[in-house]
């Protein structure tokens, strides 16, 4: 029987991009590459918040394959009961203001880092407890050890916040672009450190992915850094990071009402289109994990780790895988 999801936002005023964003001019927002064939004009400046791209690329990581169901429980046309008026369309109704809850200098524990360090993760903790981590997944803490989740839609009340240090940044490509086990991949905070250590580094039209949606651009683009770029991408920047201090406290995610939790990550990239359209279009709202997803003013991005506060919140209902 078809899950029914009943999507949520929050109307409230945005509040402004947190300063690293607003002033830091080392991230821009994003404009196509020049090719490789033609003179090089570099991408324009952002200025401050976040510009619309002049040119929006196609990313095939948008689009889906339906086969008979998509993600929000709507039949599509193959379904005998596509013509049957649906109750399930998203409502939008007020939440709480949504704070990125890990303290300053601290922020949500990667799933590669809870991979990576798993052990300290689990120590003294067993029965089954699990954590919410960056970007809407999980670590569970079993009696057999830790399992983890890249994407975990249930409503989780803990989540573990870390500490760390990075080094050691390193381009990998596979179309995968997952960092090999020790490594994980940079956030969009940590690559603006190693641009002019990284650059000269890169083939000259090297495009890293870095974050959900970013981009690092090689020396033929100007060794720029921006916080959405939605062409194919094969290469991703990995980096090793130690952790200084680990603290577990409360998630803060029981925003969405009864029987319903914050999307993921990996659900707002999946179903981008649809959950993006219930956001205002110059506004945001928050995801699991400390993330954020952008209206269609900012071409529905995906910010990785989005520390300022957001009055809007995208809620689906439970269960869904």
């Amino acid at each position: 029987m078809t899950s029914f999801i009943v999507l949520v936002t929050c109307l409230a005023v945005l509040v402004p991009r947190d300063k690293d964003k607003s002033e830091d001019s080392s991230i821009k927002s994003h404009s196509t590459p020049t090719s490789p064939s033609s003179s090089i004009t570099p991408p324009p400046s952002a200025g401050d918040g976040i510009a619309a791209p002049s040119t929006v690329p196609a990313d095939p990581a948008n689009t889906s394959e339906d086969d008979g169901e998509n993600f929000l429980g709507n039949p599509t046309e193959s379904s005998p009961e596509a013509e049957t008026p649906q109750s399930n369309e998203p409502v939008v109704e007020e939440s709480d203001v949504q704070t990125y809850v890990c303290p300053d200098s601290y922020s949500y524990i990667s799933y590669e880092d809870a991979r990576n360090f798993q052990d300290r993760i689990c120590a003294n903790k067993t029965g089954g407890v699990s954590f919410r981590v960056e970007e809407g997944g999980s670590v569970t803490c079993g009696d057999d050890g830790l399992s983890i989740q890249k994407s975990d839609p249930r409503l989780l009340d803990q989540t573990v916040c870390v500490k760390t240090t990075y080094s050691n940044p390193k381009k990998v490509s596979n179309k995968a672009l997952e960092c090999p086990t020790g490594l994980a991949r940079a956030s969009l905070e940590e690559a603006k450190v190693y641009i002019k250590q990284l650059c000269p580094k890169l083939g000259k039209w090297d495009i890293l992915r870095v974050g959900v949606q970013g981009a690092f651009y090689g020396p033929g683009y100007g060794c720029k850094l921006y916080d959405w770029y939605a062409g194919s991408v094969t290469d991703v920047l990995c980096i090793k990071r130690e952790i200084i201090d680990m603290t577990f406290g409360p998630s803060n995610e029981n925003v969405c009402g009864n029987e319903s939790s914050l999307f993921t990550v990996q659900e707002a990239l999946e179903n981008s289109e649809k959950l993006c359209s219930k956001i205002p279009v110059d506004g945001s709202a928050r995801l699991a994990g400390g993330s954020a997803m952008y209206g269609s003013d900012n071409d529905c991005m995906i910010i990785d780790v989005d520390r300022k506060d957001v009055s809007q919140a995208l809620c689906g209902s439970l269960p869904r895988n």
